[in-house]
């Protein structure tokens, strides 16, 4: 209904209702996650909220509170946008990578809305830098020649969240300046680069491997022998371990911020194993913009011969040329710009100001903040609704089918107690088939315009 009747999709998306819609269709996809056998209609809910979230009116609708009720597992605090970022997020983090195919239609429908994304809430604003972070991990890029594009995106997000609203989202502006480190390597990253970290992070696993082998020490013995002491010592030193952490975060100095991760992203990490972008800068923009690495196409051979080491699925291959082709693209000068205007400013605030109070002066100083004379002309939007493939309308068809036929087979069903069978009919046209000619076969023609013409009087 919502791909064929453009007056209900109308009516739907000015509906005062259509936060709630959304908010019971994000919630079915978190409920259905972890069940294989309901992924077909999780891949329905992301074509459905793509769909909805190239209409303006309903980016508009998403700075409303949700109203219906939230299992407390899954609620977030603040707006519909914030329950949205937060859901996708769980999709994304917590299926160990079943999910893989509905990244794109997930990751677009955050782009689609992120221009009318306004006072995002802390959790909702550590979430995409999360997810970008995640999608820029080496092991995860070089791992498949599509996910690029899921960082193209991300990067997109962030780009109409600082044209559109900056300083109405202070706390992702915040967050960005935070992984500024990520930003500033993934302009110059290289296959080589990206090799070497996958390596690092291998041989610093094999080292905990080897740790937890070794026997207990002595304060662990200790412990488990009823040393009171002894577990005092610890507590009081992983409390003060702790501390450190957290003044690390806040203070933001220099590289060591950019390396500290929390526990949630790690576990994503572990995970997960267009229309152009080019806008006119202005000439203070186009000095301040990050300066690409020019890196040799022709790889070494011993890159090349790691790259054939199992680093990439199905086959794939990764080479420097595919690299090239994908990093340059990148729409990165937006956000570089904007970490090399307001990262010096956030340190200097940081130095006169106590550590107690520092996350909200830095929060209150990035709402009041402008770059208007700084940032490149505001680009107009394009939103990318889901298109219908071939490939996409027998997926629905085979959906479609499988649900009447499961439904049908129940000790109530129509078809209960006969030698009804599901069986697939070959089209011999090759023209591309559509979405109405699968529903006109599903419902038996009642879309069709045969079927129309005969009704009229």
């Amino acid at each position: 209904m919502i791909e064929l009747n453009k007056k209900f999709r109308a009516y739907l998306v000015d509906s005062e209702k259509m936060v709630d819609i959304v908010a019971y269709l994000l919630c079915y996809g978190l409920e259905i996650k972890d069940k294989p056998q309901q992924h077909g209609l999780c891949r329905m809910l992301s074509y459905i909220i793509q769909t909805l979230s190239a209409e303006p009116a309903f980016g508009a609708k998403l700075s409303l509170p949700v109203r219906v009720p939230i299992p407390s597992k899954w609620a977030a605090p603040g707006s519909a946008a914030d329950f949205m970022i937060t859901s996708i997020y769980s999709m994304v983090a917590t299926t160990s990578g079943a999910l893989t195919s509905l990244y794109p239609a997930f990751i677009i429908a955050l782009s689609n809305v992120a221009p009318y994304f306004k006072n995002l809430s802390v959790v909702a604003s550590n979430r995409l830098v999360q997810l970008f972070k995640s999608f820029s991990n080496p092991r995860f890029l070089l791992s498949d020649e599509s996910h690029p594009r899921l960082l193209f995106f991300m990067l997109e997000v962030f780009n109409s969240v600082i044209f559109y609203h900056l300083s109405d989202n202070p706390n992702l502006v915040y967050a960005i300046i935070t992984t500024h480190k990520t930003f500033q390597e993934l302009g110059t990253f290289t296959l080589a680069r990206g090799l070497s970290e996958i390596r690092r992070v291998e041989l610093a696993r094999e080292e905990r491997a080897e740790r937890d082998k070794k026997p207990n020490t002595k304060q662990e013995v200790d412990l488990e022998a009823g040393n009171v002491q002894a577990e005092k010592a610890r507590m009081l030193q992983n409390e003060s371990s702790a501390a450190i952490a957290i003044r690390e975060v806040a203070e933001l100095s220099g590289e060591d911020a950019g390396e500290v991760e929390s526990a949630e992203h790690t576990e994503l990490l572990s995970r997960l194993s267009s229309p152009e972008n080019t806008v006119q800068s202005s000439e203070k923009a186009r000095g301040k913009m990050r300066e690409r690495s020019s890196v040799s196409l022709d790889a070494t051979s011993s890159t090349e011969q790691l790259a054939n080491t199992g680093i990439g699925r199905n086959g794939f291959v990764p080479s420097q040329e595919w690299v090239t082709s994908w990093q340059q693209g990148l729409p990165l000068d937006t956000v570089m710009l904007v970490i090399s205007e307001l990262l010096p400013k956030i340190q200097g605030l940081q130095a006169g100001i106590q550590k107690a109070n520092n996350a909200g002066v830095i929060v209150d100083f990035l709402g009041n903040v402008s770059l208007v004379d700084v940032l490149p002309p505001v680009p107009a939007l394009h939103p990318r609704r889901f298109l219908w493939s071939d490939a996409s309308v027998v997926w629905l068809t085979s959906l479609i089918w499988g649900e009447i036929y499961v439904h049908g087979m129940a000790p109530l069903g129509i078809w209960n107690s006969t030698n009804v069978r599901l069986f697939l009919v070959k089209h011999t046209h090759s023209q591309p088939r559509q979405i109405t000619d699968t529903m006109s076969t599903v419902v038996g023609g009642l879309f069709s315009p045969s079927r129309q013409r005969s009704e009229l009087p």
